[in-house]
């Protein structure tokens, strides 16, 4: 009967034994994932972290891209005042130049005229010395 309960006892043991190396096996894995949800909690931190930056970093794009789209449309409106302008000069200067050769065929047949009534006169004058 001894040998019996030592038997069922050393069963019992050695079930004992199992157990007891099944919980430290499991305490192993537990302490394991217990450190690798630390380390991708670290890591999640740090995501999101750099997502907060991002955005932060993207809103200062976006602030800084609708301020240069600002300036290019101002630029384009400039431009186009400064065409305008242009233009604006170069239709007076065509009408100046076309005025200055309206004078400039004015006088010349004018001083033609003048040219041709003095060499009348001139004429007339000499042949009023010559009689």
């Amino acid at each position: 009967k001894r040998n019996a309960v030592s038997e069922e006892l050393d069963k019992e043991k050695k079930t004992c034994q199992n157990l007891q190396s099944r919980v430290d096996t499991l305490q192993n894995e537990l302490e394991q994932t217990k450190e690798k949800l630390k380390k991708n909690g670290e890591k999640t931190l740090k995501l999101e972290y750099d997502i907060v930056e991002l955005k932060r970093i993207q809103s200062k794009q976006d602030v800084d891209y609708r301020e240069l789209e600002k300036h290019h449309s101002e630029a384009i409106e400039e431009l186009s005042r400064a065409r305008s302008e242009c233009n604006e000069y170069k239709n007076k200067e065509r009408h100046a130049r076309k005025n200055y050769e309206q004078l400039y065929l004015e006088f010349d047949a004018f001083r033609k005229k003048e040219n041709v009534s003095l060499t009348t006169k001139t004429k007339e004058m000499e042949k009023v010395k010559e009689h």
